[in-house]
């Protein structure tokens, strides 16, 4: 047992080991791969340092990695980065966590280029308080549109309050105003922001 899990017997029986007087405490350094590999990675790693196609550790690399600082294409942990991640402070292209940071972002604090969040700074952004070039939520401050109980913008559409350099209104309904919100903004969104126009313009339906 002492050879298997890389511990003196002192640790296995005393849990424990006296070292020159002082007593120092050893944890095992507990280790798995899985005899199955796709390629030259394990199918399964769990250490402190994993790497294979599911990577469980300290530090993981793999498909789905799972740890303090995993990386790969599905990613939980503390601090993961992936393409899909959650977690503490997650960095990926669709993250969720207490603060998210990536494409799509979802979290207390979210930024993305479309992120949703208690407070969330995007290209488009939705929350409590969201900042973006659209945004829609509690407080609301977006350069094209701004849609929310308090908005500021261009275009600034509020239930309480709305101040917009080109056009306010407050109001508890916007759809009667959907065919003069979409001139104005037609006239002043790039092309390249066309998709998220379309979808801010959704919440005034």
């Amino acid at each position: 047992m002492s050879e298997l899990f890389e511990v003196t017997v002192d640790w296995l029986l005393n849990g424990r080991e006296e070292n020159a007087g002082r007593r120092t405490w050893y944890y095992p350094h507990f280790s798995y791969q899985s005899k199955k590999k796709i390629g030259n990675l394990p199918l399964v790693c769990v250490g402190k340092n994993a790497k294979g196609i599911i990577a469980v550790g300290l530090t993981a690399r793999g498909v789905i990695a799972i740890g303090l600082l995993p990386i790969g294409l599905f990613a939980v942990g503390v601090l993961p980065i992936a393409l899909f991640a959650v977690g503490s402070i997650a960095l990926g292209l669709v993250s969720a966590g207490g603060i998210a940071i990536g494409g799509v972002a979802f979290g207390g604090v979210a930024v993305g280029i479309l992120s949703f969040g208690g407070l969330s700074v995007g290209i488009g952004a939705i929350g409590g308080a969201a900042f973006g070039q659209f945004a829609r939520g509690g407080y609301a401050n977006g350069v094209y549109l701004a849609i929310g109980d308090v908005a500021v913008g261009n275009i600034a559409l509020g239930t309480t309050k709305a101040t917009g350099r080109l056009y306010s209104l407050v109001a508890e309904n916007f759809s009667a105003v959907y065919g003069e919100v979409a001139a104005l903004l037609k006239e002043q969104v790039p092309p390249l922001l066309k998709a998220f126009e379309d979808f801010f313009l959704s919440f005034l339906l």
